[in-house]
């Protein structure tokens, strides 16, 4: 990418009513991968705490006593069902976005066709 190309991306971001909106959604859709990824951690990290199992532990004296140990294979299952999970919602809605920006554009252009067709404004070139 060169420099201008990079200017007019920042200005673009910046600026109201200039970006498209596939770009909008694609940069949504980055952005909420993160909070897909925070989710999916916290879930599994809570997974992981609250269903602990009993490890034996030796106490020196040729007794063995149970200790609550925290799961954490279970955990990373957990959050990684979690986070395939949500990544699947988390497309649907963006292509969702995507398909209805789409159809409101598509209406959009029709519209002003129509609207161009009954005022008597010609499109052709020498009329």
């Amino acid at each position: 990418m060169n420099k201008k190309n990079e200017q007019d991306i920042l200005k673009d971001i910046f600026m109201l009513g200039q970006m498209k909106y596939k770009t909008l959604i694609t940069w949504l859709y980055y952005l909420g991968m993160l909070g897909v990824l925070y989710e999916s951690t916290v879930f599994g990290q809570y997974i992981s705490i609250t269903n602990t199992y009993i490890k034996s532990v030796n106490t020196g004296d040729g007794f063995y006593t149970g200790q609550p140990t925290n799961n954490s294979a279970l955990g990373v299952i957990a959050g990684s069902i979690c986070f395939v999970l949500l990544f699947v919602v988390w497309k649907i809605c963006c292509e969702l976005l995507l398909l209805i920006f789409n159809v409101l554009s598509i209406n959009t252009m029709k519209r002003t066709q129509e609207t161009n067709n009954d005022t008597g404004i010609s499109e052709e070139i020498g009329c």
